[in-house]
């Protein structure tokens, strides 16, 4: 079968034999030509480039292995941990995180790397202590620079948390400050949130609307206000997704998905659809292999998914024949591959090949009865379980070079 690929394969192959007979040559005389350097750097430009438009070929030649998923606990650094249940989450930086509970708590924890003599790469876990200085749940958290974040309280309560280094806080060296904010919102409480630009919040109000919240700075001190024209009659949110700079998606438990477009201080609808028959648990960006968030995900009760156009004109039922089990209430993706956590304690696998999405059917797990899913790395997701203990969701996946290499092709 001929590939249809950007680097001639013929051409490909005479500059390697043209490079090896000046490798020869060099090794006879002991002279390396002047354009030797650069014609290597050239070659390993289009073997690379060549080797990443395979992977998806080769993944399909393959098929799918029954090996593809495996979860490997993590080791705990200290004595802090996680107690109560999730209910925000922040990533600050590549291995940093901060939570909010049910037990209206904040906690900081950081992902470490190590190595064993015998090689084996090892993941650790270092949580800081609690912070109690709130009397409500966090739901949800707005970055607003390297050193501080917007805290919105379940009761509409507003706290600045503030810390000169984060990266110090698990390991007990860093000095933290939380203080309380005015909220000019006049809202009793936060539900959904979603951070849509530097300064704006798309919030639920009371459950009966989405509106706009605006993050202003006036004398060194931060305030929250309403914009009471931006407000649309959405209730009942689940979620909400960015979808472009000034778009993004907000989903409803009764099947609906809006897609928003903000004009300034402005939101208005630009596209509504209807899920049938599905009761929405939540809406997530599902991540190309290029890390470009390009389509949009939505799983709920008794085993609904669906992959959705970022505009909403194109809508894939991806039910499979009823393969999927259960109640699907958590999701991510990261790099051409997805993860989804079902209420009957089962893993599901979603993959990106040739631009499309489908279901591992020979990759699932069963009996993993865990609470939420969180990207960590490509190929790599943090579970957290029932207890606050967390694992990592490994992926054995061809999507590099270098694993495309390592692959047994004649076993």
């Amino acid at each position: 079968m001929k590939l249809n690929l950007s680097v001639d394969e013929e051409e490909f192959k005479n500059q390697v034999k043209d490079l090896r007979q000046k490798l020869n040559k060099t090794r006879e005389t002991g002279i390396l030509e002047d354009d030797f350097e650069k014609c290597l750097e050239v070659l390993s430009a289009k073997e690379e480039k060549l080797l990443t438009e395979m992977i998806p070929h080769y993944r399909a030649y393959t098929g799918n292995s029954k090996d593809v998923i495996k979860t490997e606990f993590i080791t705990r650094l200290g004595a802090c941990g996680f107690e109560g249940f999730l209910q925000s989450v922040l990533r600050i930086s590549e291995d940093m995180f901060i939570t909010g509970s049910t037990d209206c708590a904040l906690r900081f924890f950081q992902i470490s790397k190590s190595t064993e003599p015998s090689g084996k790469e090892m993941i650790q876990e270092e949580w800081s202590p609690p912070f109690n200085d709130m009397k409500e749940k966090i739901s949800a958290f707005h970055r607003l620079n390297k050193n501080e974040i917007l805290l919105l309280g379940s009761k509409g309560g507003g706290y600045l948390l503030s810390c000169s280094n984060f990266k110090q806080i698990p390991n007990g060296s860093g000095e933290m400050h939380i203080k309380k904010i005015e909220t000019g919102t006049g809202m009793s409480w936060f539900g959904q949130c979603l951070s849509v630009s530097d300064n704006l919040i798309a919030a639920e109000r009371e459950q009966e609307e989405l509106v706009l919240l605006e993050v202003v700075k006036e004398k060194e001190k931060y305030r929250l206000i309403l914009h009471k024209d931006a407000s649309l009659p959405i209730s009942n949110i689940i979620g909400m997704e960015k979808t472009g700079a000034d778009d993004f998606a907000v989903g409803t438990e009764s099947g609906e998905i809006y897609f928003i477009k903000r004009n300034y201080n402005n939101l208005s609808i630009v596209n509504k659809i209807k899920i049938p028959d599905c009761e929405i648990r939540k809406i997530h960006s599902l991540e190309n292999e290029k890390g470009k968030k390009d389509t949009l995900l939505s799983i709920g009760n008794n085993g609904k998914l669906h992959i959705i156009s970022l505009d909403g004109a194109d809508i894939n039922i991806l039910d499979e024949g009823n393969f999927l089990k259960g109640n699907l209430f958590d999701a991510e993706s990261s790099k051409g591959t997805a993860v989804i956590l079902s209420e009957d304690g089962i893993i599901y696998l979603l993959e990106e090949n040739f631009g499309k999405w489908h279901i591992n059917k020979d990759s699932i797990m069963e009996g993993a009865f865990f609470t939420d899913v969180l990207k960590l790395y490509p190929s790599k997701y943090l579970l957290m379980g029932v207890e606050g203990e967390l694992c990592t969701l490994n992926i054995n996946r061809i999507d590099t070079p270098e694993a495309l290499w390592d692959l047994p092709l004649y076993q």
